[in-house]
């Protein structure tokens, strides 16, 4: 289970708080990744998430959907995550020990 505690009390203090995973087949190049990024200044408490994907090499990204910054808006971006690609093990740091 995710701490969204701790994963807020991160992304309040690091403005450019970002977590990504490679979501193409190993050894596809060039690889496409799935990002879950945190907008604003360091320090900020009120700032938006967007989930969005990038393929390497690329300027443009895709934006899938964006999130507020209280924590259930950070639930939902997590499970936005997940549920396009990216891995749970990617929120380990932020795993309750049970």
């Amino acid at each position: 289970m995710i701490n969204y505690k701790k994963l807020k009390d991160d992304m309040d203090a690091n403005g450019s708080f970002q977590i990504d995973h490679i979501i193409s087949p190993d050894g596809q190049d060039p690889y496409e990744e799935i990002l879950l990024i945190r907008t604003g200044a360091d320090g900020e408490k009120d700032y938006r998430i967007t989930v969005e994907t990038h393929v390497e090499y690329e300027d443009e990204y895709n934006v899938i959907e964006e999130f507020g910054s209280d924590l259930g808006e950070i639930e939902k971006a997590v499970n936005c995550f997940v549920n396009n690609g990216g891995k749970l093990e990617n929120f380990d740091y932020y795993k309750t020990l049970t």
